[in-house]
């Protein structure tokens, strides 16, 4: 449930003077990009201490908010002119998150180490120099094992001739099509951007933390209970990271502990790993969510667990931390069902947008059909480019299109759900279009070159923690509660992503060199499975295509049945994230989560609910604060940090 409305826009805000343009923000923004990927890949990729965004709320934007709402209250204070205001203060924040989304662990810093994998890593043994060499474009890949002998191993610098010429061309394709790809994602968004945020005026849970932040007339930040909250997590993690520094501070378990191994003989064993955790943040976001969909996260959670001891029984495999094939399949038709959804409860503005661009002068909204030509004629571009750049790089004409076709509806549908109710955790493992393309034509049909080519897309279609679709999406609509230009606001993320990319792409290969990298899974799923479809060639996968059709039907199901009976409890969503790994870090917090909203609205009504949504909020400003503060200290210190988030 999203906040009241007297607390996030209890009316209109008359502008105040600023001494800030639109581009003097933007222009302060891109100044804080390269420091905030640099907080990021340094936190997550180079330390793995510390994961902004493993939470689909990222703490390291949220603390940048607290820092310059900090210094603009000095500055209203001693130089009111000075000061910014909301819109500004927005800007910035969605432009960071972007940048952090870009620079985050499961997008951009997967592609690094796939560039050189394929040739690093090929041996005599798995005669990958005749299985997969020939069929990787030269162009998107580096062949040279000197120039990465010291990106693997370290102890070197990038500052070389060989090493700066050989990772040139690479860097500058993959630049070229990641701002495409984002481009395309970007205008997507702006086109359903009337529908989702201005029409149906979706909840957009992550973003209430940011407004009620922001939002000059909200009363919550003189709440006592606010503080309350906000104590307590801090309270925690400040114990917490001094027993880091001096292990003789008490330290509290709130963190994930397995209780997985408490079972021990089969076939109860196949529960497999079963974390319990109770972290303040998350407790406090997922508050904010309907209680439908709180709890139907963890039903279905549970339900995955138990129902994986007679699929172990039936003779089914364990795949990562007990999650079955079974359910992965499931999981992926549950999502191809969401997009269905998705794209069937906004056909008509489709067909409406459709109609502008065909009659234009009919248009009852000339700036907004406007609007909708550019982003369309930027989706095409960007669609023309991926399509020009796969086909180069070797992959089919009809693989480019079904292979992105399904990318795009999945990105669809996680930025839809987000949009109705996002969990602080989502991680879509095996939902993307490599696995069910495989899936239902086989590696044999694919070939070699396609299933290259598949492999080094890899990085952006693999779990999606932070995945840049929902973070647009959900900046279009602060900028429509905060009253920002949406023209201002869309040039403000795409000149983010612009000074990201490079940024990102410097500051890892900088650092592997001096240390080595530290991670490579996504080459070597990618190209494993590249390896495994070549030595093996494979057909349809029956039984993945019939569970694909399972979860897709039972997604259908739920929301047929949503929709007729107003007390049935389970929400789809809730079925297509758990049913697949990723709600296991947080189904405890979500359980009490649940259990404490219900019990508040049950006995006290809304205005309890109401009253005791700044504590709630304070958990989760609390836990940012004083976590965000734990990480920069670390950066300054150059020490890996005390994490108080997902890990």
């Amino acid at each position: 449930m999203p906040l009241e409305k007297s607390q996030i826009q209890a009316s209109p805000e008359k502008p105040s003077p600023s001494f800030l343009t639109p581009w003097l923000t933007i222009a302060v923004g891109l100044a804080l990009v390269p420091v905030n990927c640099y907080w990021v890949i340094l936190s997550e990729d180079i330390w793995n201490a510390g994961h902004p965004t493993l939470t689909t709320l990222f703490f390291n934007t949220v603390f940048s908010l607290f820092v310059l709402l900090s210094i603009n209250r000095l500055l209203q204070t001693i130089a009111p002119l000075r000061a910014m205001r909301r819109e500004e203060l927005l800007t910035i924040y969605a432009m960071l998150c972007v940048a952090t989304s870009i620079a985050g662990h499961h997008f951009l810093p997967l592609l690094v180490p796939t560039i050189p994998y394929a040739h690093w890593f090929a041996t005599p043994e798995n005669e990958w120099a005749q299985l997969i060499h020939p069929h990787v474009p030269s162009w998107l890949t580096i062949s040279d094992k000197r120039a990465v002998q010291g990106f693997f191993g370290g102890q070197s610098t990038l500052y070389t001739d060989l090493h700066l010429y050989t990772w040139l061309a690479p860097v500058f394709w993959w630049t070229l099509f990641i701002l495409a790809l984002l481009t395309g994602m970007l205008c997507l968004c702006v086109i359903v951007r009337k529908q989702w945020v201005e029409r149906e005026k979706l909840a957009y849970p992550v973003i209430q933390v940011p407004l009620v932040m922001t939002h000059r007339e909200s009363r919550v930040f003189k709440a006592r209970i606010l503080w309350a909250g906000f104590a307590i997590a801090a309270g925690i993690d400040t114990l917490n990271g001094l027993h880091f520094l001096f292990p003789a501070v008490p330290y509290l378990h709130v963190k994930l502990r397995g209780v997985g191994p408490l079972f021990t003989e089969p076939p109860w064993n196949a529960i497999g790993w079963t974390p319990i955790s109770f972290y303040p943040f998350v407790i406090g976001m997922s508050f904010f969510l309907p209680l439908d969909l709180s709890f139907s996260l963890w039903f279905f959670y549970l339900f995955r667990k138990i129902l994986q001891v007679p699929v172990a029984i039936a003779g089914g495999h364990s795949y990562p931390r007990g999650s079955g094939r079974f359910f992965d399949y499931q999981a992926q038709g549950a999502w191809l069902g969401i997009a269905v959804l998705a794209l069937w409860l906004t056909r008509r503005h489709f067909a409406a947008v459709f109609r502008g661009l065909l009659r234009p002068r009919t248009a009852s909204d000339p700036e907004e059909g406007r609007r909708q030509r550019w982003a369309f004629g930027g989706l095409a571009g960007s669609m023309l480019f991926i399509l020009g750049f796969s086909y180069y790089a070797g992959m089919s004409l009809w693989v480019i299109l079904v292979f992105f076709g399904i990318d795009f509806a999945i990105f669809l549908a996680l930025s839809r759900a987000r949009a109705e109710s996002a969990p602080a955790h989502q991680n879509l493992w095996a939902v993307n279009a490599s696995g069910i393309v495989v899936n239902v034509f086989g590696s044999r049909r694919l070939g070699p070159s396609n299933l290259s080519v598949i492999a080094l897309f890899r990085f952006f279609n693999r779990n999606y923690p932070s995945h840049p679709m929902p973070v647009y999406l959900e900046n279009l609509k602060i900028g429509e509660q905060a009253n920002i230009g949406l023209r201002h606001l869309v040039i403000g993320m795409m000149l983010a992503a612009v000074v990201a990319i490079p940024a990102s792409f410097w500051i890892l290969l900088h650092h592997a060199y001096e240390g080595g990298m530290p991670f490579a899974f996504s080459g070597r799923e990618g190209f494993g499975a590249m390896h495994k479809g070549l030595s093996h060639p494979s057909g349809m996968n029956y039984g993945a295509v019939l569970t694909m059709g399972l979860g897709f039907s039972f997604t259908l199901l739920l929301m047929a049945m949503r929709q007729r009976f107003l007390w049935w409890p389970f929400h789809p969503a809730g079925y297509a994230f758990s049913i697949n790994f990723g709600t296991d870090y947080i189904w405890t917090c979500l359980v009490i989560s649940t259990v404490l909203k219900w019990a508040i609205i049950k006995f006290g009504g809304l205005r309890a609910h109401r009253k005791a949504v700044p504590f709630f909020l304070g958990l989760v400003l609390g836990e940012f604060v004083v976590g965000s503060f734990w990480s920069a200290l670390g950066i300054i210190l150059h020490i890996p940090p005390y994490t108080f988030s997902i890990h």
